[in-house]
């Protein structure tokens, strides 16, 4: 298997092998071990957000300049050979975009969260176009960090709290809010993905307040099971008839058994 690693600083990211550790240092698979598989660096950025994997895409928001504004870009490059296949700037206002968000993908879609801006963005990423925005309308966000997305379900992290989302079929249409996950100590969060039904959520990089977690440290909450929309949504049901209750002292009948195919007819 191989890990993507992100170098902010170096404005790097990094390919390497996950493999088990030679037992002896000096042999010839701890060079094999250490070795990474690809590096990618981008020239133009002073600093990257985040990535994310699409298919044999890898997609990249960074930060860069033009004109002394601060200007987001994302990359698309071809993870197997590290070329540059497209770039495209975002939209919004500079100033709204100095501290970044999570992004997702599925498909062709791209969601970024502009965390000073309480928005989610969406973007086709093949073509580089703004398809729609979340944050303005019935659903609203509070410093969102982190998203994920799986089918119709979109989940973001914000200050204190995760919001489990519908999203539309209709790109008119407004989304609607499934669930509301507080947080388990009232602290801000951070950065969540999904693995299987168990939905990972960054906590705050200093710890909870009052804590023993050192400053260097940070901690990760765990909540599961998260079902898909169609297990959430319960459809209502028709009323049931009332039933006849006979007056008292009236004798009833026993119902006769009818044999299997039996249907009645009109007299």
């Amino acid at each position: 298997g191989t890990a993507w690693v992100l170098l902010s600083d170096e404005s790097r990211i990094v390919c390497v092998r996950l493999a088990e550790p030679p037992s002896d240092e000096d042999s010839d698979e701890a060079d094999a071990y250490n070795e990474s598989l690809m590096r990618i660096e981008i020239a133009d950025a002073y600093w990257i957000d985040t990535f994310a994997l699409a298919g044999d895409a890898l997609l990249v928001l960074y930060r860069s300049t033009e004109n002394g504004q601060t200007v987001c870009f994302i990359d698309v490059y071809d993870n197997q050979t590290g070329t540059l296949l497209r770039k495209f700037a975002l939209a919004g206002r500079p100033e709204q975009d100095e501290e970044q968000g999570g992004i997702a993908v599925q498909g062709d879609a791209l969601y970024i969260v502009r965390r000073n801006a309480d928005i989610v963005d969406v973007y086709n990423w093949r073509e580089g176009i703004l398809s729609r925005s979340f944050g303005r309308g019935r659903v609203r966000f509070d410093r969102p960090g982190g998203i994920s997305v799986r089918g119709k379900t979109m989940y973001v992290s914000e200050r204190h709290q995760i919001q489990v989302i519908r999203l539309p079929d209709d790109d008119s249409a407004e989304p609607e809010i499934l669930q509301v996950i507080p947080s388990p100590d009232g602290e801000e969060l951070g950065g969540l993905c999904l693995n299987g039904n168990l939905l990972w959520c960054m906590g705050p990089y200093f710890g909870p307040a009052g804590s023993s977690v050192g400053e260097d440290s940070t901690y990760v909450h765990l909540f599961g099971p998260c079902y898909e929309y169609s297990k959430c949504i319960t459809k209502a049901r028709p009323r049931p008839r009332a039933r006849r209750t006979p007056p008292r002292g009236a004798r009833t009948r026993p119902r006769t058994p009818r044999p299997p195919g039996f249907r009645s007819r009109p007299v």
